[in-house]
């Protein structure tokens, strides 16, 4: 029975099975809600876009293209061929007009040093801008343009720089040229006497203009006279000064060409004077005055200039050493010296109360055999003066008053004194034997006593040729102050001690005159 029932199980499966694939899956009957209305969809508001405008043309922006710089030229054969380049080329730039070369700007752009390349330069420059039909003024206010050069050393080359622009500072152009250094002029950076001029005068220049120099001789600077050095290189630096500035006026020689104590113009001009110490320059009709000194330290020389204006303010100073190998003249002026020491020109007291001159200025004149010699007095309040003359010997004789029995009246301020003047019976007229002299000049607010000159009496300020000083050389002045007679090489001391033992002051100044046979 168990088989049968299995059996009949089975076929009743497959039945249904087959009954179940035939008929399909069986439908839901269908729903008798009413079907869902779907949500309306809302729509985003409509935004109103604003009137368009043509879309405007701009210009294509394009990468900018830098001009490519042309290299410095190089191998020019001659430093005149660089300039004539220089020439041509600015000519191509700009019209000829009138341009203004500061000189004294003339320098090695790394060092701002000067030399003689700078001269060159500026002489070759300046002729190869003329030939292209520019025209060299020499006040600012004169161009339409103005040229700056400058120069760098590198590699045994040299390039020179040329910026140049309007009298307005605009348009601003450069040009650079460069050139062999032995294509240049011989001793271009050389260092000898004409470049340490030349050096001196363009920074003692530097930023001035419109000048009218009295040039006073340089002079050593301890002992306060001068030497072959001295007036050799007195003379380099005024030709440096001259060339670096054309429209510079130079007075150095005869400032007072006239008997002056009687020409109304001048007895004016000396009521006009400020500072006893520029009155040469102020009577020359020079605004400035230039006056230097040298030192010789070891193996160096020192030369100090100094560009003062009539009262006497520092306007530039300039200084360079010189190697003494470089110098053949004399650094020494044995006479000169031995003058400066008996007449104590490095202890001098003046307080600007007294000026001595000569018609061909102070601190040093030369006159030639056949001139006159006139003595030119100011003071800074009423003075009695007391003028000397001195040789190297140690010889000494009164110059003025003329006697001592002569009735003294004090000189007066304002004026310009003259010895001798034209009323004088006699004249100090120049000849043999010749040498240089010292001459002497003791000024006092009191009349002071003439002290007697004897050769044959001891002098005391005097041992071996030394001078006394310190204390000892205050007691010999005290002692002197009492003396009738003195040795003539104790006049300084006396006229100091009798001046001390009244109670007053002392005033001094000096000059050297040299005399010359006229050839």
């Amino acid at each position: 029975m168990k088989p049968l029932r299995t059996s009949i199980f089975l076929l009743l499966l497959i039945a249904l099975f087959s009954f179940s694939s035939c008929v399909g899956p069986q439908k839901a009957p269908p729903s008798t809600q009413p079907p869902e209305r779907p949500e309306p969809v809302k729509k985003a508001p409509q935004v109103k876009a604003p009137p368009t405008r043509p879309a405007e043309k701009r210009p294509v922006q394009r990468p900018r293209v830098e001009p490519k710089k042309e290299p410095p030229r190089r191998y020019f054969s001659s430093l005149s061929e660089l300039t004539n380049t220089l020439a041509s080329d600015l000519k191509g730039r700009i019209s000829p007009c009138t341009l203004y070369l500061d000189s004294a700007a003339i320098r090695d752009a790394c060092t701002k040093d000067v030399s003689n390349f700078s001269a060159f330069l500026q002489n070759e420059l300046e002729a190869s801008l003329s030939r292209q039909g520019f025209t060299m003024v020499y006040e600012p206010y004169d161009a339409g343009f103005f040229i700056d050069v400058t120069y760098q050393r590198s590699r045994g080359r040299t390039k020179v720089f040329f910026k140049y622009h309007k009298s307005d500072g605009s348009g601003k152009k450069s040009l650079a040229y460069e050139i062999e250094d032995s294509s240049l002029p011989a001793e271009s950076f050389a260092e000898n006497l004409k470049s340490k001029a030349y050096r001196l005068a363009a920074n003692i220049l530097k930023g001035q203009e419109g000048l009218s120099i009295y040039i006073k001789p340089i002079v050593e600077g301890n002992k306060k006279y001068q030497s072959e050095f001295s007036n050799s290189f007195t003379e380099r630096l005024k030709s440096r000064i001259v060339s670096l500035k054309k429209k510079v006026e130079i007075i150095d020689e005869e400032p007072i060409k006239k008997k002056l104590s009687n020409t109304r113009g001048i007895k004016m001009k000396a009521a006009q004077v400020k500072n006893l110490e520029t009155s040469d320059a102020f009577f020359a009709s020079a605004n400035s005055i230039l006056e230097g000194k040298y030192f010789v330290r070891g193996k160096q020389v020192t030369v100090d200039l100094y560009l003062k204006d009539l009262k006497g303010k520092i306007l530039n100073s300039a200084e360079v050493d010189i190697e003494k190998s470089l110098i053949s003249s004399s650094l020494e002026n044995e006479k000169a010296e031995k003058l400066v020491e008996i007449a104590d020109v490095v202890e001098e007291k003046n307080d600007a109360k007294v000026k001595l001159s000569t018609t061909k200025g102070g601190d040093y004149a030369v006159y030639h055999g056949g001139e006159k010699i006139l003595f030119h007095i100011q003071v800074g309040k009423p003075m009695f003066v007391y003028l000397y003359n001195i040789t190297p010997e140690g010889n000494v004789e009164l110059l003025y008053p003329y006697t001592e029995d002569e009735l003294q009246r004090p000189l007066l301020p304002g004026r310009l004194y003259t010895i001798p003047s034209e009323a004088d019976e006699f004249e100090l007229e120049v000849c043999a034997p010749f040498g240089t002299d010292a001459v002497k000049i003791f000024a006092s607010p009191l009349r002071l006593p003439f002290p007697g000159l004897d050769t044959r009496v001891a002098s005391r300020s005097f041992r071996g040729g030394t001078r006394a000083i310190g204390k000892r050389r205050k007691n010999i002045q005290q002692s002197l102050a009492s003396e009738k007679q003195i040795n003539p090489r104790d006049l300084v001391d006396y006229y100091r001690g009798i001046a001390n033992r009244f109670n007053t002051d002392i005033c001094e100044d000096s000059v050297i005159i040299e005399t010359k046979k006229r050839f």
